[in-house]
């Protein structure tokens, strides 16, 4: 008899077997990826808000001669707080944003809030808490008084 070299079943069997878990393993590899991207963008995102809210926030504070006005408002709905110089930031939480003088700065800020202490000798401290998405951050800044 002669010998035939054919497919047979068994090795389409294997070959079908092999084939798929190439497969899934691409797909577990690929959801995996999509998902560590979507969780960047969210974080980049977040992350810009807060550098442009620190950037026009850090030249306010480091304005020479600047202070902090009296008239500060803080409750659960909005934060605002109010410079000498006449700029003023206000959260509002109603619709998650940040504003500087009625422009709006940053948005989807899930919460703002500006504490002010005045119990330190010749400066004031103003303690920001930025929360926006999985995005936190607590700072310190001091203000020197005239």
């Amino acid at each position: 008899m002669k010998n035939e070299r054919g497919i047979t079943t068994s090795s389409v069997i294997i070959y079908v077997i092999v084939v798929l878990v190439v497969l899934a393993t691409l797909a577990t590899i690929s959801t995996y990826f999509h998902k560590q991207i979507e969780t960047a963008i969210f974080k980049e995102k977040s992350a810009k808000n807060f550098t442009t809210f620190m950037s026009y926030f850090a030249q306010d504070i480091q304005e020479e001669g600047n202070g902090i006005t009296n008239d500060n408002i803080k409750n659960q709905e909005t934060a605002k707080i109010k410079f000498t110089n006449g700029n003023q930031y206000n959260y509002s939480l109603e619709n998650k944003s940040i504003y500087k003088n009625n422009v709006k700065i940053a948005d989807d800020v899930e919460y703002c809030s500006f504490t002010i202490d005045t119990n330190i000798p010749n400066k004031k401290s103003i303690t920001l808490n930025f929360i926006s998405e999985n995005f936190n951050k607590n700072i310190t800044f001091y203000i020197k008084e005239k």
